[in-house]
């Protein structure tokens, strides 16, 4: 049963994706065209070398450029640049561990010295309760199921079209991807998996979100991913004919925790808004296990929360009639 706050609608538009509009916080009225589901949410080069045929130097002397540049130190100078423009690699064992993040690369150091880094440990007793938050629009498309592993994250590829609106800014959604074990904590225990929408504004600034997984009844929607992951890695595997709305993991209970964190993963960048719903979804022992055993640990480890305030979607007032969060049914 959903929260007394709550407005939900629904309707099928036969030429356009399903429509699905709820509002958190503020029962706003809800347009036809408008988004799929509104949750009340605050966001925020030189010219190559030529040998010198003039020259008396011997033929053992390294040849330099106008430049005063020997070839080696050029071909050095190249190699630079070119590692310059690709990441270092990084992952979840060894000495590719979260733990060397900041090692690896300059490019990594938030990893190791960022102040509002993710995931955290989503305290129930320690969020602040809020209420008449700004609308939060969720605007999904129904598409084709495109799967992609790049041997760290199992992802599904979005093409443009499905973005969520944020205080009159749009971020567009570019992947979900999935964790095993969870990312986030609830009060000290992390979860058998995690998936996160992964969105992104023109300007580069994100707005993650978030959904648990614990055990219970099989959940159709991750079988359809399960039964068409990529059989390569690094190779998208187009699923024609599949179809697979991203809204169909969101939970019943549209509750959750806000927060100003960073991405889970190198380079760490911070000012990103994370939401997590607080009601995990469902997914079967052996969905759970195919999924671990197809992804391995990828999990970054829990970050101190620092300065920053947790704060979820419901007044305070409403916690001695919730439920123990592990076993919450709305």
């Amino acid at each position: 049963m959903m929260d007394d706050h709550l407005s939900f609608s629904f309707r099928v538009v036969p030429w356009r994706p399903f429509v699905i509009a709820v509002t958190l916080g503020l029962a706003w009225p809800v347009h036809a065209e408008e988004p799929l589901l509104n949750l009340g949410a605050e966001a925020q080069g030189s010219a190559p070398m030529q040998p010198n045929r003039e020259s008396n130097l011997p033929s053992d002397e390294p040849e330099v450029d106008k430049g005063g540049m020997t070839q080696k130190e050029k071909q050095a100078n190249a190699e630079d640049q070119a590692d310059k423009q690709k990441p270092p690699e990084w992952g979840y064992h060894d000495e590719l561990a979260p733990r060397h993040w900041a090692e690896l690369s300059p490019r990594y150091a938030l990893c190791g010295e960022g102040q509002s880094q993710s995931p955290i440990n989503l305290k129930r007793q320690g969020a602040v309760g809020t209420t008449g938050l700004p609308g939060f629009d969720v605007h999904y498309r129904e598409t084709v199921l495109k799967t992609e592993f790049d041997g760290k994250r199992l992802k599904v590829n979005v093409p443009v079209g499905s973005y969520v609106r944020l205080q009159n800014r749009r971020y567009e959604l570019i992947h979900y991807e999935f964790h095993t074990p969870s990312e986030h904590q609830k009060d000290g225990f992390a979860y058998p998996a995690e998936l996160q929408w992964v969105h992104k504004d023109g300007e580069g600034n994100y707005v993650n979100v978030a959904v648990l997984f614990r055990e219970g009844q099989a959940n159709e929607a991750l079988e359809t991913v399960l039964s068409n992951l990529p059989g390569e890695m690094n190779q998208e595997r187009v699923n024609e004919g599949v179809k697979l709305p991203a809204t169909d993991f969101i939970p019943p209970s549209r509750k959750f925790y806000k927060y100003h964190g960073s991405l889970a993963h190198p380079p760490c960048t911070e000012s990103v808004y994370w939401m997590v719903f607080d009601q995990p979804l469902e997914a079967s022992v052996s969905q759970l296990t195919r999924l671990q055993e197809y992804l391995g640990n990828n999990a970054r480890p829990v970050q101190p929360l620092k300065a920053r305030t947790l704060l979820k979607s419901w007044p305070d007032e409403s916690e001695q009639a919730a439920d123990y969060p592990f076993y919450y049914t709305p």
